[in-house]
């Protein structure tokens, strides 16, 4: 029974931290890209198309940072971790994320 609840534990720990940097994803785009990119294109008889760049939705950002992270994040398990190492694993994984938006906050508030 013990293992069923930490394998539930660490689903739910899983999808959390999955919505955490989803959200942090989705501010730095509206904040960094989608307020700074302004391109034009040639169109049609010679004149120029503004192309957009738009804010990610929610799920779209969760999908971008679970792309990045599929193809950058490198499985840090060790098989003799106990439950409460793999909890304050997750417990700094946020908490890095947290300082990182916070971060990115403060320079969005500078500069924009």
């Amino acid at each position: 029974m013990e293992t069923l609840g930490k394998f539930f534990t660490g689903i739910i720990l899983l999808i959390v931290g999955i919505m955490i940097t989803g959200f942090v994803v989705m501010k730095f785009w509206g904040w960094f890209i989608v307020t700074t990119i302004t391109m034009t294109a040639p169109g049609p008889m010679g004149m120029n198309v503004d192309i957009a760049i738009n804010p990610l939705t929610f799920a779209q950002a969760i999908a971008l940072s679970m792309f990045f992270t599929l193809l950058s994040r490198k499985p840090d398990s060790n098989p003799d971790d106990t439950f409460a190492d793999v909890v304050e694993r997750w417990l700094v994984n946020v908490a890095y994320i947290g300082v990182i938006f916070f971060i990115g906050w403060i320079i969005h508030l500078i500069i924009f």
